[in-house]
């Protein structure tokens, strides 16, 4: 029966939201928010899509909150959409489509993100700890002041990303793709990065003590600021790199005469 009622809300507020757009007008009655926050709340892809797309199509001022904790969201392609502050803790999200979405301030922990899709997403402020993003695309997401801490981004691509003033402690980084990256002023310190590609990236005042990064590619990646304190870095190219006095390097020493090859500024 609820359902029903549901179902037959959601008809009648695309109904009336239809109208509202040919009519140019942007407000909505107290029941058709109603139906749509019902829309969301039914916790149907299709439903939830149709309900921020009219949202967003009408440019109207109602703020709809997605909860979808530990959803079975598998494939469902949620591109584009205005999801800032969803709730997605323990869902699973294996190969959805995230590209191009608002995802700013989202609740993602322990999610399940295999192979899913979030290139050009906005991910500023969003919590991903604990989630597994192997063999994710990220490429060119925006990420700043976001949390992965213990996270699993092995194979994941970040190429492009903007990763400032985030935090990676304790993830795992392995054979992922961050070249170009900017990884300025992040946290860094425990992660696994072995052959990690970090050609080129901006990891300046980054915090990279205790780093387990063996065989790893930062040629031409920016280190000013940077502290390595501890961090195994056997193997490592570090070819091109800029660094300063204030960089520190693997054995703990700011004398730069004792540094890999580099640019210093």
């Amino acid at each position: 029966m609820n359902g029903d009622k549901l179902a037959i809300g959601a008809v009648a507020a695309l109904a009336a939201l239809a109208t509202l757009k040919r009519r140019g007008s942007r407000s909505l009655s107290a029941d058709q928010e109603a139906a749509l926050k019902g829309m969301v709340d039914s916790g149907d892809p299709d439903q939830i899509r149709q309900a921020l797309e009219l949202v967003k199509t009408l440019d109207a001022k109602i703020k709809l909150t997605v909860n979808l904790r530990g959803a079975e969201l598998k494939g469902v392609d949620f591109s584009g959409l205005n999801l800032d502050g969803a709730i997605f803790r323990s869902a699973n999200l294996r190969n959805t489509n995230f590209s191009g979405a608002d995802l700013s301030s989202t609740d993602m922990v322990d999610a399940d993100l295999i192979g899913a899709n979030l290139s050009n997403a906005s991910l500023i402020d969003a919590n991903l700890n604990e989630a597994d993003l192997r063999r994710s695309d990220l490429t060119n997401v925006k990420a700043s002041m976001a949390s992965f801490v213990r996270a699993d981004l092995q194979q994941a691509d970040l190429t492009g990303a903007d990763l400032s003033f985030s935090s990676l402690r304790r993830s795992r980084c392995v054979l992922a793709n961050l070249s170009g990256a900017n990884l300025s002023d992040s946290n860094l310190i425990h992660c696994n990065m072995s052959r990690v590609n970090l050609s080129g990236a901006n990891l300046r005042n980054a915090l990279m003590g205790y780093i387990y990064m063996p065989n790893a590619d930062l040629r031409g990646a920016d280190l000013r600021g940077a502290d390595l304190t501890g961090s195994i870095v056997s193997g490592t190219k570090f070819d091109g790199v800029k660094y300063d006095e204030r960089t520190i390097w693997p054995a703990g020493t700011n004398d730069l005469a004792d540094a890999p090859v580099g640019v210093a500024d």
